[in-house]
Order: C-alpha cells, then sequence, then structure tokens
C-alpha cells in the first residue's frame, strides 16, 4: 500500500488540514513581478503557497516562483517560516537542490521566492506509474538524494520531509539522471538559527509526512537529527524497491501507532528477489532508537554503493568528503541487528581476541616466579584462539552467500512528464 498524502491535503504542526476551496492567486496570469517576471501559467497550490512559471522578461529564461497565500501573510511565525525555506535552499549549493535565485516581496506584502525551473517528474509518481524499481536504478537515485542530505547536514540543516514525492527527477543535457531534493520549507537549522526554530516549531508539533516520520519526530519535531533524515531515507528506499511501505495500518492514526510500537515489515518478504544485505542496510535505517542507526549519511552511502549502477561508488566517496561525513567515529555502540553474514568470520573471532588480550597482558606485571604459569596459560590461550578460529571460518564458508548483484541497470529512454518542482504539503 503506497503511501501518499490525499489530493487537497498538507500537514502543517499537529493538524491536518482539507483544503475546501482553491485560494485566490497573490498574482495573476499575465501579470508581472517585480516588474521583470511575466508570470505565464500556474504550476500548482499547496498549503503555504501558489507556484507559477515565469519568464524573466531581459534573459528570456523561466524561472519557478513560490508565492505566500495572501490570507497567512498576517502570521509572523508563517513569515519567518517563509523566509527560512529561502534562506536554507540558498545555502545548499549541490546540483541536487533546486536553486534559490532571489526573493522579495510584491506590492502587497505577499512575500515570494524565485527558484530554478526543472522539467521532469518526481519518484512518487514515477512509482504509481512504473511500480517498484530495480534495485540499481533505486540505489542510484537515493544516492544522489544522499548527496543533497548530507550537504544539509554538513551546513546543520535537517530536511524532515524526505519521500519519494519530494525526489524530483530532471534530466541533465546529456541525458542523464539528476535527482533534486525539495521543500525545505520544513527543515530544521540545528545550529544558526537555533532561537528562530524552536519559536517556529512547537515541541508537540508533528512536521513533514507522518509516513515517513522517525518516531522521535512523531513524538517531538523540535528534537530531530540528521539520524532522523536517514530513517525517512530508508522507508524511502523501501518504497522505491517494493512499491508500499514498511509500517501497515489502515489510516494515518494507525500508521503512526505502527511506527512508534511494531517492528517494520522484512524487505524480502515483500519482494524475495532483493540482496539480503540490502535488507540489513534498510533495517539498519528503520532501528527505532536513533543510536542504532547510521550516523552519518556517508555511512549508509558506503553500504549502499554495492548495489548501484557504474557511478554509485563514486557517488559514495563525494559524500564521504562533505564536511562532517568523514570517518571519525563510532557509527553506533550496539545494535540488535544482525551482522551481514559476510561479516560472520569476523564476528566470531571478535571475542576471542579478548581472551588472548586477558590472558597474556597480566604477563608482564607478574612476579619472576610466577610467570612460568602465566607462559602455560598463555600456550593454553593461543591453541584455543586457533581452533576457535579455524571453527569460525569453516562456519563463515558454509554460511550461504546472497545472490550475486545483476549487471548495472541502464533505463530505456522514456518521454519525461514537464513537470515543475512544486513541494508537496
Amino acid at each position: 500500500m503506497k503511501r501518499e498524502d490525499p489530493p487537497g491535503v498538507w500537514y502543517f504542526g499537529i493538524i491536518v488540514v482539507a483544503a475546501q476551496e482553491i485560494s485566490p492567486l497573490a498574482v495573476g496570469v499575465g501579470e508581472t513581478i517585480a516588474g521583470k517576471f511575466y508570470v505565464e501559467r500556474v504550476l500548482g497550490q499547496g498549503g503555504m503557497g501558489d507556484v507559477v512559471l515565469a519568464l524573466h522578461t531581459a534573459l528570456g529564461s523561466r524561472v519557478a516562483i513560490k508565492l505566500m497565500h495572501p490570507e497567512l501573510t498576517a502570521d509572523a511565525g508563517l513569515r519567518l517560516r517563509f523566509k527560512a525555506e529561502a534562506e536554507r535552499g540558498a545555502q545548499i549549493r549541490s546540483e541536487h537542490v533546486a536553486r534559490v535565485l532571489d526573493v522579495g516581496e510584491i506590492p502587497s506584502g505577499v512575500p515570494y521566492i524565485v527558484m530554478e525551473y526543472v522539467e521532469g517528474s518526481d519518484l512518487g509518481r514515477l512509482l504509481n506509474e512504473r511500480g517498484p524499481l530495480p534495485v540499481p536504478l533505486a540505489v542510484d537515485y537515493l544516492l544522489q538524494a544522499c548527496l543533497a542530505i548530507a550537504e544539509a547536514h554538513s551546513r546543520g540543516i535537517v530536511h524532515r520531509d524526505i519521500k519519494p514525492a519530494n525526489l524530483f527527477v530532471a534530466r541533465r543535457p546529456d541525458g542523464t539522471a539528476l535527482v533534486k531534493v525539495l521543500d525545505f520549507g520544513i527543515a530544521k537549522t540545528l545550529r544558526d538559527g537555533q532561537a528562530i526554530s524552536r519559536r517556529l516549531t512547537n515541541t508537540r508539533a508533528i512536521l513533514g509526512s507522518p509516513f515517513y516520520a522517525a518516531p522521535e519526530q512523531l513524538e517531538s519535531a523540535s528534537n530531530v537529527d540528521a539520524r532522523s533524515d536517514i530513517w525517512a531515507l530508508g522507508v524511502t528506499l523501501f518504497e522505491l524497491l517494493t512499491g508500499r511501505g514498511p509500517f501497515d495500518g489502515s489510516s494515518q492514526a494507525a500508521i503512526i501507532a505502527s511506527v512508534l510500537s511494531q517492528e517494520p515489515v522484512l524487505l524480502r518478504q515483500c519482494r524475495a528477489d532483493l540482496p539480503e544485505d540490502l535488507e540489513w542496510i534498510v533495517r539498519r535505517c528503520l532501528e527505532k532508537n536513533p543510536r542504532h542507526r547510521f550516523h552519518r549519511v556517508s555511512d549508509l552511502a558506503e553500504r549502499l554503493a554495492a548495489h548501484g549502477g557504474r557511478e554509485a561508488p563514486s557517488i559514495a566517496l563525494r559524500i564521504s568528503g562533505i564536511p562532517g561525513q568523514e570517518r571519525n567515529e563510532t557509527i553506533a555502540a550496539s545494535t540488535p541487528s544482525p551482522l551481514p553474514k559476510a561479516n560472520l568470520g569476523v564476528a566470531l573471532s571478535a571475542p576471542f581476541a579478548t581472551i588472548v588480550e586477558a590472558a597474556v597482558i597480566p604477563l608482564a606485571h607478574a612476579p619472576r616466579s610466577d610467570r612460568r604459569n602465566y607462559w602455560v596459560l598463555a600456550a593454553i590461550g593461543a591453541a584455543f584462539v586457533l581452533a576457535a578460529t579455524v571453527v569460525a571460518l569453516l562456519v563463515a564458508n558454509l554460511v550461504t552467500e546472497p545472490p550475486p548483484l545483476p549487471p548495472p541497470y541502464l533505463p530505456p529512454p522514456y518521454p519525461v512528464a514537464r513537470t515543475l518542482v512544486v513541494p508537496n504539503r
């Protein structure tokens, strides 16, 4: 069952607001904004504002302009949030984020954001049209999104609303797919602007789509960090691979209860041909305790790279070079998730290294008269370690390896829907 926001419904705070009628536009088709942006048509309407396609009369280029709903402009907090969306988008200088080109206000006082206009389709629509994606394609799309999210994290920004509908697939001039992460409207700044972020986010509010929100985000949207985005990346990957979400429920309330209290559906129960290691990766993303998840996007990308296409390893390497994504700490102290079977030999032999250390280290501090006994104990310990290592290697060789990866997937060319980057609300 796919998890989508119903038409005309958006999430704001803890309230789900249904649009009863279309709000009047702040500007009409045929009008000009800031003396240079000629409005050609309306591209979409959401809970926070409208998006129009406009022609830059001096440069001849087209842009997307997001204007706040006129009836919301009297709310100072919402104006701050609207302004913060533009600021965050401008900070992230990745090709995988829609660029913010300008901001301003029309004479009536309605603020607007000028963004690059991108043609393509979001992954939510692609899933509806095509169903589950091939493993290399799904992984490549997610890794491209990881590049944008890793840069956001390096700047202290948590997205808080990652989902297929907010991952937009465009095309580069050479025809290759380019994924852009949309909608930083509810992103949280962890460092700069912390005070503003706290004022805008009620500690009991749920921001984002509950189907993709981590347990801690459902409990308090103000306490999320980078690991909450990693949860959402795991849910998104699950859906790209299976066409459904990892938690069951017939209503939004049931889904939230399932996220908070139940274990996710196993990936390979929904699609048996998927590699076993991929299921472990998704489970690691979906640990309810944030301490047991991947701590950095680079940790997730490193594990995913083996399942992507030809460019996947280089994308993972680029992510590891982003500030804050370097390997300079332990991922997690402990985790209830099983280790991949490929690492079983290492996992079995690790405790025996402790036995050797316990047997040999006291020898240096023992009296000379007692050292002969210690040498005997050390020899026994070494023999035990040797035997245990042989057993571990035999067991590891008996374990069935995961099925081999398919060759890199090259998707056939297909007509690309001409759609704007319109954030979901």
